[in-house]
């Protein structure tokens, strides 16, 4: 099973192993270009799942690393805008390119 971290400080980067640093600074740029485009990306899926406007939120609080070989973001979660509690979760394909940014290796 693959070793997670849950990032919520600068600080909690340093719990990452050494060996593994490049690859979660990797995927947090990543992550960084998803937390930019939120908004656009949470009425995408609003309106996708027919849920009221504003009623989901991406999780841009917590980056929540999991250490499982693969150079990209592999999934995200969604949260509900009033609880905060997790509501749904989609996988993310191989290489995605995400708005407009270049896939890893382009």
């Amino acid at each position: 099973m693959a070793d997670e971290y849950m990032i919520r400080t600068v600080t909690d980067f340093a719990g990452i192993p050494e060996d593994k640093l490049l690859e979660c600074l990797s995927d947090f740029v990543q992550f960084l270009e998803l937390v930019r485009h939120s908004a656009k990306f949470d009425q995408e899926m609003q309106m996708a799942f027919e849920l009221p406007a504003g009623s989901l939120n991406l999780d841009t609080d917590v980056f929540h690393w999991i250490d499982d070989g693969r150079r990209e973001c592999s999934a995200v979660a969604f949260v509900a805008k009033e609880t905060g509690e997790e509501v749904g979760r989609m996988d993310l394909p191989s290489n995605v390119k995400v708005t407009g940014a270049p896939a890893h290796g382009d």
